[in-house]
């Protein structure tokens, strides 16, 4: 089986995938640029709120490259299957050719931006998004984040998808959160969350070699769409300063309720 990887390029998206092309199969790698992981708080907003967040993006950053490394790093099985393209390029009759050259029997999206056409015409059937987030209840952008603001860390997990014209729509092939354990912060939880991806996506492409016409799951539930707008710094005060980013031991101390997510796998 022949995988198309198209992905960001940050060192979450890059470790996933180096996974993907340790599988075994045939793969090639289309990575978009993403923003720099350095984010600078914006102008005007008070001196708590910049506190908050340098703490956030700052500890984001030093996490994830501890974890992932600078994402540089390519697996020797993608050394000479990929390429690196800016976000305008991505929708493109270029990167539409090099698509239908590869000929891929399955592929993956995990970081760009939203897929549309022409490419999205030259993908597979089986195209799957790994969606950082537990659809439908966490939708669109930062999914990893809004459940920690909600104050239901349980629900920070990820779920893979097929693809839509629409954001995180289609229907589920599999969902998993990780396991919570005191001590972690919001970015711990995120990094573990992408890590519970791995063996899912192993599995789901495997059964696809016996089984094309797989069928996923659609959410019976609707949830919201989450915005990049929506997030203000001021939302970081409930994480850091009133909970000292200890929301998920909280949690575990039962302080926060027992609620948990219904998850989906057809796996």
């Amino acid at each position: 089986m022949k995988i198309l990887i198209l992905s960001g390029s940050h060192p979450r998206h890059q470790y996933i995938s180096n996974k993907i092309a340790g599988f075994g199969f045939e793969t090639f790698q289309i990575r978009m640029v993403r923003e720099p992981l350095d984010v600078t708080p914006p102008v005007g907003i008070s001196i708590e709120d910049k506190i908050n967040f340098n703490r956030h993006f700052n500890d984001r950053a030093r996490a994830e490259l501890k974890s992932f490394g600078h994402g540089n790093t390519i697996s020797k099985h993608l050394e000479s299957r990929i390429i690196e393209i800016f976000a305008g390029e991505l929708n493109s009759n270029s990167v539409t050719a090099h698509v239908t050259e590869f000929k891929p029997d399955a592929c993956i999206i995990f970081g760009t931006k939203m897929i549309e056409k022409p490419l999205i015409s030259s993908l597979p059937k089986n195209t799957f998004n790994l969606h950082l987030g537990l659809s439908p209840w966490y939708r669109g952008a930062a999914t990893l984040f809004w459940p920690f603001y909600l104050l239901e860390p349980q629900f920070a997990g990820i779920t893979i998808h097929k693809i839509t014209d629409k954001p995180d729509a289609g229907a589920i092939y599999h969902q998993d959160v990780p396991v919570l354990s005191r001590g972690q912060g919001i970015h711990d939880v995120a990094i573990e969350a992408i890590k519970v991806s791995v063996e899912p996506l192993n599995t789901l492409f495997n059964m696809l070699c016996t089984n094309s016409e797989l069928e996923g799951i659609l959410p019976s539930a609707t949830g919201r769409i989450w915005r990049n707008q929506d997030f203000r710094p001021e939302h970081l005060r409930l994480i850091y300063t009133e909970f000292n980013n200890e929301i998920v031991n909280r949690f575990l101390d039962g302080e926060l309720g027992s609620n948990h997510p219904k998850l989906i796998s057809v796996l």
